[in-house]
């Protein structure tokens, strides 16, 4: 694809997304936004766009747009398995558990300020945490996080 070819293509009317999941209401309506967006700039571009490409060219751009499409949506689908409560939430590493932190703050149906109650804490200290996806916590208070959300563990550790 020459420089050329980049300007004949049709702007796209969406706006890309952090890869990260989904954690909150707020971000689940951009997505969704978003992902309707992505929806109808496809529909557009097959109809109207890229003529003048190479036809594989053309169809690897449909791909792409394609691929985002569905990759957002089963981000949304487990939000709103996480937000019914009826999801298993697995962790295979140690730094995979602030996500699952949040996830399951999610699933429990807390916001922030009543798990910040919980604990006793201000809901800022839980936007912070979540925000630097718990670096500046310490292990004891992971602890206390987890205990307070209700999570149980029963996997097993693996050395080498």
């Amino acid at each position: 694809m020459t420089a050329q070819d980049v300007e004949h293509l049709p702007p796209l009317n969406c706006e890309v997304l952090d890869p990260e999941p989904i954690l909150s209401d707020r971000a689940y309506g951009h997505t969704k936004r978003t992902v309707e967006g992505l929806r109808r700039s496809l529909e557009e571009y097959r109809v109207r766009g890229g003529r003048d490409l190479d036809p594989g060219m053309r169809q690897l751009t449909m791909d792409a747009m394609q691929s985002l499409i569905d990759e957002w949506s089963e981000q949304m689908r487990e939000y709103e398995q996480l937000k019914s409560g009826n999801a298993t939430l697995a962790v295979h590493s140690l730094r995979e558990l602030p996500t699952l932190l949040v996830k399951a703050r999610v699933a429990a149906g807390l916001s922030q300020k009543q798990l910040a109650q919980k604990l006793g804490l201000k809901p800022q200290q839980i936007q912070r945490y979540e925000a630097s996806r718990y670096r500046t916590i310490t292990l004891a208070r992971m602890l206390q996080v987890a205990e307070a959300l209700g999570l149980r563990f029963d996997g097993a550790a693996k050395v080498g």
